[in-house]
């Protein structure tokens, strides 16, 4: 049965915690609904950290993927634009195949708190969680987006953004020694919680020149996490989009064993260096 809506007056920054520490996630069914309702799903999808990308055990990058980071087309920061990435994963998005339904997953209590009950999800459209059918909605709220900037401000959400400069128009004025503006291309975000890290969104805008943006960005994540000393990335629910990276399929036991490894881990969120992932994928295969 649905949970009710958290209530207004609780501190959304200890209620996201506590969930997650319990191995919720909230969603909302509609980006219109006030409401919000907690999700636990029988298998949750890891992406492993363990063992270097391309090496067994180790998460799958593509070789155009691979060829796109070391390009290093994109500028790549980390918790620059925050608010501007959790607001541009909740846009509408084309219709897509194989997005969760929300009632496909296991509903927290009635009172608001997370259920440790599985359920099964779906499947999505590789954005964190899925939407519905709609072309025009989310299942990003209103709600969510204020709950995980306060995260955000507290420390435990951050976001990874791509950047590319803008090109000045043909009567620009602008002084050429002035630095180029960058307009946001891509990104993602998610939680922190010791030595874990929790994929909730990501986003690319191909339309002006963020093709692979989003995979960019989480490839410099992967680096992130691995260089950082953190023991699990959790990407919530297996499908397509995600599937082509080599996740692992953990039964809920596993995960929840797995969370409190991570757990019991302090693990601090440093600056980002941008150089990371290309070097973690080395110079290019001999053909």
């Amino acid at each position: 049965m649905p949970s009710s809506s958290p209530n207004r007056a609780a501190d959304p920054v200890a209620l996201l915690l506590r969930a997650y520490a319990l191995g919720a996630f909230p969603m909302a069914r509609s980006r219109h609904e006030e409401k919000v309702e907690f999700f636990t799903v029988d298998r949750r999808s890891i992406i492993p950290l363990d063992a270097a990308p391309n090496t067994p055990g180790g998460m799958h990058i593509p070789a155009s993927l691979a060829r796109r980071v070391r390009s290093r087309r994109f500028i790549i920061t980390a918790d620059r634009a925050f608010s501007a990435v959790i607001r541009a994963c909740a846009e509408p998005r084309p219709p897509a195949a194989g997005r969760t339904d929300p009632a496909a997953a296991q509903p927290a209590r009635e009172d608001g708190q997370p259920t440790r009950e599985g359920g099964q999800p779906a499947g999505e459209d590789g954005h964190g969680r899925g939407e519905d059918e709609h072309a025009d909605d989310t299942w990003i709220n209103g709600w969510i987006i204020d709950a995980y900037t306060a995260l955000h401000h507290a420390g435990h959400a951050h976001s990874i953004e791509a950047w590319l400069p803008e090109e000045p128009a043909a009567d620009s004025t602008r002084d050429h020694a002035e630095p180029a503006r960058l307009r946001l291309v891509g990104g993602l975000y998610g939680v922190r919680l010791g030595a874990a890290f929790f994929g909730e969104s990501m986003f690319s805008r191909p339309a002006i020149g963020g093709t692979d943006a989003s995979k960019v960005c989480l490839v410099h994540l992967v680096a992130h996490l691995r260089a950082g000393g953190f023991a699990l990335l959790d990407t919530q629910f297996s499908n397509p989009h995600i599937a082509r990276f080599g996740p692992v399929d953990l039964p809920r036991a596993r995960y929840m064993q797995r969370l409190a490894e991570a757990l019991a881990q302090e693990v601090p969120w440093r600056a980002l260096d941008p150089e990371a992932a290309p070097a973690m994928l080395g110079a290019p295969s001999a053909t």
